[in-house]
């Protein structure tokens, strides 16, 4: 009984060191083979933390000419390339990085980026199976890092309003009140802060409301401001897929 209580002692202290050293969870979400979510990644900012959670759902199996199908028995992360300055340490669930065929784990890319730029992510992995080990590359999602963006209002003659809707695939409207007639000039920015679209808006006073298309704009996060007579207002814009 008391080699029992022993061994039953033990199991508790491991599993209980096993969900400490958890530093990720896997999302249930995802019930297929491969490396979730699917891309884009959340975008990181200069100077603020990220945290990003890279599910891994491993195969039991595999085919491989002129072997056919082939049980795997783990597969294992050597390294994660690409990674920008700031967030090069990655973790993963279980520490080791491993997991068997047909479970799944996950890893947990964190820290403050201090790089800005596009940054193709790439898995190295090793995969084990009964015959053979081949090391195989994933190629993952670009993540992109850029500079924070400070959303600021007219102090004096213009308010600006929401887009909507936001976030929008095709047509967004926005909407602007002027407390006199002027020109603003309207323009779109991406991430990087390269401008993609610029439109003067010839304003009357009071209630002013004018369209932007998202035809030719990749999916993500764009800025776009107001500006007058030195004011600027910026506010965020999500484009999504239809």
């Amino acid at each position: 009984m008391k080699k029992a209580n022993l061994l039953l002692a033990g199991a508790l202290l491991l599993s209980l060191g096993w969900a400490a050293a958890q530093v990720c969870t896997p999302d249930p979400q995802y019930t297929g083979d491969g490396i979730y979510p699917p891309c884009p990644m959340d975008t990181a900012f200069t100077g603020q933390a990220y945290s990003y959670i890279i599910t891994v759902n491993v195969p039991a199996d595999t085919t491989i000419n002129p072997f056919g199908t082939i049980a795997i028995d783990s597969l294992k992360i050597t390294n994660v390339n690409g990674l920008p300055t700031g967030l090069t340490n990655y973790q993963c669930s279980p520490p080791s990085c491993t997991w068997l065929g047909g479970t799944s784990g996950c890893i947990l890319i964190s820290g403050t980026p201090s790089q800005t730029g596009t940054f193709p992510l790439q898995a190295n992995t090793t995969v084990y199976t009964s015959i053979f080990d081949p090391p195989v590359t994933y190629n993952y999602c670009t993540l992109i890092v850029a500079t924070p963006v400070l959303i600021r209002e007219f102090s004096g003659e213009a308010k600006m309003h929401r887009n909507t809707p936001n976030p929008f695939s095709r047509i967004t409207t926005i909407e602007f009140n002027s407390q006199i007639k002027s020109v603003y000039n309207f323009k779109v920015y991406d991430l990087l802060g390269n401008m993609i679209f610029t439109r003067k808006i010839n304003a009357v006073p009071g209630a002013n409301t004018f369209e932007f298309s998202a035809k030719g704009l990749l999916p993500g996060i764009y800025f776009y401001s107001l500006e007058s007579n030195g004011n600027t207002e910026t506010r965020r814009m999500t484009v999504v897929t239809d």
